[in-house]
């Protein structure tokens, strides 16, 4: 299978457990690393995965960065910059880039990367992972109707990816914007329930 086969493949599994939270077996055995991050939370887990059998390299670099090995991701994915990507490829890898740069603390490289990745009109399934960091930037960086924007989309895509963690990651952020405008007890009441 060709690579830009292999990375819609990818796309094609992640859409189908974020719509349904179920995968099929043959799925199971291709979205492995996928499940690791996603479903179990387990990041060491897709690491060793990644590690003991051929995968593309989104899914090692998606793997390091849910471990928190931002260096390995870092060089990984200056590797994968020098050659040469389809569109999908560019804006899957995008959108790590961008994760990358807000783990960093580098808000302004993760919004503008994510505004990249964005206009490139990304698979829908990529496109709610792109509008939760590019919120999560927003945030950062004090701009919160643009946030808020960003956190409307995705809430809207949750309806096709119930399964998908953005929801959560979308909600404690409004929880963060509720605090923010000095309403503290509601925000605790929306944590409370969140969790």
């Amino acid at each position: 299978m060709k690579t830009r086969e292999c990375v819609e493949r990818a796309i094609a599994i992640e859409t189908k457990y974020c719509s349904s939270g179920r995968l099929t077996e043959e799925d199971q055995r291709e979205g492995a690393i996928h499940l690791a991050i996603m479903k179990e939370s387990d990041a060491r887990k897709a690491v060793a995965l990644s590690l003991s059998e051929p995968v593309l390299p989104i899914q090692l670099l998606r793997s390091y960065i849910a471990r928190g090995l931002l260096e390995e991701a870092e060089e990984l994915g200056h590797t994968m910059q020098a050659k040469s990507l389809t569109e999908v490829e560019k804006v899957e890898l995008d959108l790590e880039l961008a994760r990358m740069a807000g783990l960093s603390g580098d808000w302004l490289s993760c919004l503008a990367i994510s505004q990249r990745a964005l206009a490139n009109c990304p698979a829908s399934v990529t496109q709610i992972s792109l509008y939760q960091v590019h919120a999560a930037a927003a945030f950062e960086l004090g701009e919160i109707a643009l946030c808020e924007k960003d956190l409307y989309k995705v809430e809207s895509l949750t309806r096709l990816y119930p399964y998908n963690l953005c929801h959560v990651f979308s909600q404690a952020l409004k929880i963060r914007i509720v605090a923010l405008q000095g309403n503290d007890q509601l925000a605790e009441e929306k944590l409370k329930t969140l969790w």
